[in-house]
């Protein structure tokens, strides 16, 4: 008997290309999923800022290594409202079996959707390195 050697590196993630499994299924560093951010402000010109938000979060988590392109264990969606002269996202993190709320976040768009995104992209890092 002689024993295998040891693998010089860890196994990657690589999802199913094929067949009933090809579902997109989070790989498992990627924990969260981004859903719609729902305008709340009144005016359907503000749409546009809801979908440029969702869209910067899904990139910005993608690069952290925290998002899926498909299904994963938390959802993150909200709403949008304006205060004064800036639109403020308000984000929620639920269990995608459950429903149950995990956490929520407020990222007011200073400097832009964009921005805002981007600072709601490193608060969701920080909360899920303390989980």
């Amino acid at each position: 008997y002689t024993p295998a050697p040891a693998p010089s590196a860890p196994p990657t993630y690589t999802p199913p290309t094929r067949g009933p499994s090809a579902v997109p299924i989070a790989p498992p560093t990627a924990r969260l999923a981004v859903g719609v951010f729902t305008n709340l402000t009144g005016d359907a010109a503000h749409a546009p800022a809801g979908r440029e938000f969702a869209a910067t979060l899904h990139g910005a988590l993608l690069r952290r290594g925290l998002a899926a392109g498909g299904r994963a264990p938390m959802d993150v969606t909200g709403t949008y409202f304006v205060e004064g002269d800036r639109i403020v996202f308000m984000a929620k993190v639920t269990e995608a079996s459950s429903g149950r709320t995990l956490a929520a976040f407020e990222a007011p768009a200073v400097g832009g959707a964009a921005e805002a995104a981007e600072r709601l992209a490193r608060d969701l890092d920080a909360w899920m390195a303390g989980r």
